[in-house]
């Protein structure tokens, strides 16, 4: 433990800021004289080369002493750093965080803790821990407190990628199967507290093959990232579209209503609205596609059916829809000039 003088009000001590000599406490006896000599001016150049941001900080929350990194990220000199508070150099939000972490720490707490400065591309992720500064001479007497930060916001992006990856279709940025089938158990499991009906949709386009072989695969992932955002503004915020591969797409509705036939009322016709929306026409520069979908509805109230048993379901009606009088492709193009 550092050998520090109580910090003075409104100001650091000298000996935290010049190279004067200090006392190194440590909690077991050593016989190793360098270290009980060492001088605090030393201690603090090596806390200077190092790649993370260490701090300290008297009773009101006021910085008293700074390494060179988190002086870089201050923008500030050491010699200015004394008696400023992180108003300063934080927005308000993220101040009053670090004020409720201060506040924990000063009464006698450790913490360990993650906080996010910024917004937008200048969001910044920091994984910081702080501790007590207790007074040699008087144990029980907190003078103020230690902090050392560390930002991580390139592994809270990587993380972010990875539940991507792990949980979207990477074409159109829709949910996939996996995150499909656990906000269905969910919705099954609501289904049965509110007593109210959900359907899954599962939507076909007829026809897709022959825009990939005659436009090619480049229009064929535009026109899926065109459907997909056209039944996107038909649904609510609090449905969920999924895109399970190809040109398959199921559509989760939640809330649909508390008794059977309105709930189907209600799931026709967001089913319409979304046959209406993609029956207009596509336009990727000179290639034109007219398209359309096949639709099947499975409604459901409870959790006695597997997720699995219920896309098995709508997928059967929708092929029972798709050759019910729809043409053999679905589809008519205007070719490219």
């Amino acid at each position: 433990m550092i050998d520090v003088a109580q910090f003075p009000s409104g100001c650091a001590n000298r000996l935290l800021l010049a190279g004067e000599r200090a006392t190194i406490m440590p909690k077991a006896k050593t016989s190793d004289d360098w270290f009980r000599n060492l001088r605090l001016d030393q201690l603090y150049e090596t806390l200077d080369r190092i790649p993370i941001y260490v701090y300290m900080k008297d009773r009101q929350s006021r910085y008293v002493y700074a390494n060179r990194k988190t002086l870089e990220l201050f923008g500030c000199a050491a010699r200015d750093l004394c008696g400023r508070d992180d108003a300063v150099f934080f927005p308000a939000d993220t101040v009053q965080h670090l004020q409720t972490v201060d506040r924990q720490v000063l009464s006698g707490e450790s913490t360990f803790d993650e906080f996010v400065a910024g917004e937008g591309e200048n969001q910044r992720v920091y994984l910081e821990v702080k501790t007590p500064i207790y007074d040699r001479t008087q144990p029980e007497r907190i003078l103020g407190l230690l902090g050392i930060s560390t930002e991580i916001t390139t592994q809270k992006r990587l993380e972010k990628q990875i539940r991507e990856l792990a949980y979207s279709d990477p074409l159109t940025r829709l949910p996939n199967r996996r995150l499909l089938f656990d906000r269905t158990e969910q919705a099954q499991a609501r289904c049965v507290r509110e007593h109210s009906h959900a359907a899954l949709l599962f939507i076909d386009l007829n026809g897709f093959k022959r825009v990939n072989d005659t436009f090619g695969h480049e229009i064929g992932d535009r026109l899926l990232v065109g459907v997909s955002a056209r039944i996107l503004e038909q649904v609510r915020q609090t449905d969920t579209l999924a895109r399970l591969g190809g040109d398959e797409f199921v559509l989760l509705i939640e809330a649909a209503g508390k008794e059977a036939f309105r709930a189907r009322r209600y799931i026709d016709m967001v089913a319409a609205r979304i046959h209406a929306a993609l029956e207009k026409p596509f336009a990727f520069g000179e290639a034109c596609v007219m398209t359309s979908a096949a639709i099947g509805i499975v409604l459901f109230n409870d959790d006695t059916t597997s997720v699995t048993d219920l896309l098995n379901q709508a997928d059967g009606e929708m092929y029972r829809e798709k050759h019910r009088g729809i043409t053999p492709t679905g589809v008519s193009f205007a070719r490219p000039s």
